[in-house]
């Protein structure tokens, strides 16, 4: 990543490793520098339960929803591009990016709906340099060059 290049990580990473062993010394384990970010707590989502997500102001965002997972981050030279925005969370980081050497990781402490996950990750594509094989397709229909 100091080199360069683009890394998106979801939720619940760093958790263990390869050997299922739970890494110490907070999370999300070794990528905590690369990311920016310290995970302080785990907040699994009632059954159901719905949370929104908005654009930080610092940074612009699509605004969405999340459920299942949360993670209280603390930012550690990370950015939050997103916010939660249900009562109790308001402010806290919902999409990290992180400058790291010459590359560029985010962090998605939870999991939002399709619409802002497309937009979380076609934005990191397009900063990232990467254009379609063949733009303008319709939704579901793919190209690749062999």
């Amino acid at each position: 990543m100091r080199g360069g290049g683009a890394l998106v990580v979801s939720f619940f990473s760093g958790i263990v490793d390869e050997h299922d062993r739970v890494h110490l010394g907070g999370y999300p384990g070794p990528l905590r520098e690369v990311l920016g970010v310290r995970a302080e707590e785990f907040w699994p989502a009632a059954e159901g339960e719905t949370f929104p997500v908005r654009g930080s102001g610092v940074l612009d965002g699509p605004a969405g929803t999340a459920d299942l997972w949360r993670e209280d981050l603390r930012l550690a030279g990370a950015e939050a591009e997103l916010v939660f925005d249900a009562p109790g969370w308001e402010g806290r980081p919902a999409l990290t990016r992180h400058a790291f050497g010459e590359g560029v990781a985010r962090y998605l402490p939870t999991r939002v709906d399709e619409a802002t996950m497309r937009a979380v990750l076609g934005r990191a594509l397009a900063e990232a340099g990467v254009r379609p094989v063949v733009a303008g397709l319709p939704a579901g229909v793919q190209a690749a060059l062999t």
